[in-house]
């Protein structure tokens, strides 16, 4: 009796389906990683927009003089305050709370919050310590920006 030998053309099942799994796995994971580029590229363009807006009102408040600082705090009335920037402001009434769109201007619609607070410094009552905070959207939640100086 000879020993005949068998072609075999195709695959086996279990060879189709280690296959498939390494296909899934490695799909799985570029799609994964597509999301979380994404969502840390809109997040990096926020915190690059926040801290625009921050640095923006700090240049404007730093331009006034020292004795006018502490009228500035009371000129423009809050526009949909919200808890979570009052939070991290550490606002009393009368300091600085709105939202704004993406230049810095003043919108009921932004999506950026906005506020201040200027207190005297120490060791002098003669500086003035200057802090602006805005708030933005992430997928998570929200993150602020603070800049601070001390005039």
């Amino acid at each position: 009796m000879g020993f005949r030998s068998r072609h075999r053309t195709g695959f086996s099942l279990v060879e189709v389906m280690v296959a498939l799994g390494l296909s899934g796995l490695v799909v799985g994971t570029a799609v994964v990683a597509f999301r979380d580029s994404i969502v840390n590229q809109a997040t990096a363009k926020h915190e690059w927009v926040a801290f625009s807006i921050a640095q923006q009102r700090m240049e404007l408040l730093a331009s006034i003089p020292l004795g006018s600082l502490a009228l500035v705090q009371n000129t423009t009335s809050a526009i949909n305050a919200g808890t979570d920037v009052d939070a991290v402001c550490d606002m009393p009434l009368g300091n600085q709370h709105f939202r704004v769109n993406e230049l810095g201007i003043p919108a009921a619609d932004g999506v950026y919050e906005l506020c201040w607070r200027i207190t005297d410094g120490s060791p002098s009552a003669a500086l003035k310590n200057i802090r602006v905070v805005v708030q933005y959207p992430v997928f998570s939640g929200s993150r602020h920006v603070i800049v601070q100086t001390i005039r």
